[in-house]
């Protein structure tokens, strides 16, 4: 599925613009996902996992809306790297994606830490910990963010995503949060789980959230080219 080309967006928007957009996008999604988080457990639970997940997939799907043709609306190292692989992102862009997007969600997180948790509640950072042992997160992982990648894939045209891209997108992580939260977290995003890891000072099996969801975005790109080649073949 590798184009020539990088895509109409790329040649016409500078880079320093596209950056500002990944990184107000970013920060939202990290803001939810991780503001959810805390304020479910400074509420004593009341507003209950369900919000939780869906906090996150609303954020991604409203951003998605608001910066698409922008800069892709990527929000997330591993999905960077998927479409710099498939040449919606140009490579020599990719390291300036990712360490936006890192930077983006450590400004979420501690905002979140001195905002929604108050003082004497600095435990409460939105971390993604495995639950269930790092080989039981690893797996999930690598398959969560393999079908979040792929949906991506599929809904992604030369310049943003489909018109209803954004609810599929939002969809997607809401429902593989709700399977994912008591196992992993369903973080799907190495920035995501950086962010409040860097603010708690609790790196313990973060190598998880990095290694896990770049494998998945990869085999995901891998997957939908052999998908379209085969269909191709059928026509």
């Amino acid at each position: 599925m590798k184009r020539k080309d990088p895509s109409d967006a790329e040649k016409v928007i500078p880079l320093s613009k596209r950056i500002v957009a990944e990184f107000i996008g970013t920060f939202t999604l990290v803001f939810a996902a991780a503001g959810a988080s805390v304020a479910d457990t400074l509420s004593g639970h009341e507003l209950g996992a369900l919000a939780v997940v869906a906090a996150p997939g609303l954020a991604i799907a409203a951003m998605i809306y608001a910066v698409d043709k922008i800069s892709g609306a990527y929000f997330n190292p591993a999905i960077s790297i998927g479409f710099a692989l498939t040449g919606h992102l140009r490579k020599r862009d990719l390291p300036f994606y990712i360490a936006v997007q890192v930077a983006a969600a450590i400004v979420a997180s501690l905002v979140v830490a001195f905002a929604i948790a108050p003082y004497g509640h600095s435990d409460a950072t939105g971390l993604t910990v495995p639950h269930t042992g790092w080989l039981a997160s690893f797996v999930i992982e690598i398959v969560f963010t393999f079908i979040l990648m792929f949906v991506a894939i599929s809904l992604k045209e030369d310049v943003g995503y489909k018109a209803f891209g954004g609810i599929a997108i939002g969809a997607a992580i809401t429902a593989l949060g709700i399977m994912g939260m008591p196992v992993s977290g369903a973080s799907m995003n190495p920035a995501r789980s950086f962010g409040p890891a860097l603010v708690a000072g609790n790196f313990s099996d973060q190598w998880v959230y990095w290694v896990a969801p770049i494998i998945g975005a990869v085999v995901a790109v891998l997957a939908f080219e052999m998908a379209k080649d085969n269909k191709k073949k059928a026509g």
